[in-house]
Parts: C-alpha cells; sequence; structure tokens
C-alpha cells in the first residue's frame, strides 16, 4: 500500500435511471496517510484518521458546509476507525493503549475525555454497532474472530471465525453482513442479531474484502 493516501468527496446525483458523478474534491490535500472516512448521520461531518507526523495517527473532523479542517485528538497513543454511535450522541474509535492493547472507546461529540467501552477485549481489529449497548467487534485470535459484546451485561459471545476486516449493518435493520475468506475465495455472511445466527448472504468478488451499502 502506498504511503500517501488521500480522501476524496463527491456528490453522486441520482435522476431516473441514471447516476451521475460530480468533480472530486480532495478534503485531505496531506502528504501522508489519511484514511477511514466515516459521515455523520447529517452527513455535514466526516471523521477520518490521519498521520500528522510519523509517529502515530490522529482523528480528523471534516467540515462540508465550510471545508474546513479541525484536529479532535492529539495522543501519544494511535486513534483508528472513528464511528457516530447509533444515537448520534457519542463518538467511538479504536485506540492502541500504552501496553498495546487494542481498545474502543467512547466519546461525546465534543470529545470530552473518552472512556474505555470494552474493558475485556484488548486485541480489536475492527467494529461496528448494532445498537445503543450492542457492538460486533473483529478481534485478533488466531487470525481474527467475530464477536456480539453487550455491553450492559459486560457478555460476549463469538459468532465465527477467519473473518475478513468489513463489518457492516443493513441499512434500516440490526442484521450484520462481514466478509470470510475460505480457500482463497470471499463470501459475504449475514448475521441476524434477532436469531444469532449467521448464514450465506451471497458470494463475494474476487479476493475483494471491502463493500459497503
Amino acid at each position: 500500500q502506498s504511503n500517501t493516501t488521500e480522501l476524496f468527496l463527491v456528490n453522486v446525483i441520482s435522476k431516473g435511471d441514471s447516476l451521475s458523478f460530480s468533480t472530486p474534491v480532495n478534503i485531505t490535500n496531506h502528504e501522508g496517510y489519511d484514511n477511514q472516512p466515516v459521515f455523520s448521520s447529517d452527513s455535514k461531518r466526516i471523521l477520518y484518521i490521519s498521520m500528522p507526523d510519523t509517529i502515530q495517527t490522529d482523528i480528523f473532523e471534516y467540515n462540508i458546509s465550510d471545508s474546513t479542517r479541525k484536529q479532535l485528538t492529539l495522543t501519544d497513543e494511535s486513534e483508528y476507525s472513528p464511528l457516530f454511535s447509533p444515537d448520534n450522541n457519542h463518538i467511538s474509535f479504536v485506540r492502541i493503549d500504552v501496553d498495546k492493547g487494542q481498545r474502543i472507546y467512547q466519546t461525546t461529540l465534543e470529545f470530552d475525555e473518552p472512556i474505555p467501552v470494552n474493558h475485556i477485549i484488548d486485541s480489536t481489529a475492527y467494529y461496528n454497532w448494532i445498537s445503543d449497548s450492542t457492538l460486533a467487534i473483529a478481534f485478533l485470535n488466531n487470525g481474527m474472530e467475530l464477536m456480539i459484546y453487550e455491553m450492559n451485561e459486560g457478555q460476549y459471545v463469538v459468532i465465527d471465525k477467519g473473518i475478513g476486516r468489513c463489518i457492516l449493518k443493513i441499512p434500516g435493520s440490526s442484521d450484520l453482513v462481514y466478509t470470510k475468506k475460505a480457500d482463497d475465495k470471499m463470501s459475504l455472511m449475514r448475521y441476524s442479531a434477532e436469531t444469532g445466527a449467521a448464514i450465506a448472504y451471497c458470494e463475494g468478488l474476487g479476493d475483494v474484502e471491502d463493500y459497503f451499502f
């Protein structure tokens, strides 16, 4: 992978059965690593990860209305994977702590002092919210395992093993879609939060791991 990555903003215009796209706008314009963008629910803000130096990554915000950027974290640790919580009142992220543990933290929209979401799991790779109190977490354990973590009970259940890095929540549903690789073939699986079961969703595209709704 390239050491220099940029984020571009593109307007998608739907008219009838056709789609058109505006000219891409570079919203980072920074010599270095910029990645993992996520929109706020009102589509006014974009959170993303940037490496302002060669030491660690921090969380930045891009304001779409006035095209301004703001650095939200300035820590000795690295932060990754920012997400807005389902209630849109909090922001979560993965931090690599001093002890090298990779834990999920949560803070307010104003970025007050963050608190750890999961004390038990210190090897989080990727995650996504199912509800205000339930997370799907890909954690490192001889590869990656998918687990469902209930914050209120402090309990977790392992759902699948050997998963990929993509964990998506299906819009308007509490179900998840995640990637799974076996015999050099990528598949997409669907997990039902209601039944607790995972079934085949569809075949993947070659070895592609990244999808979105």
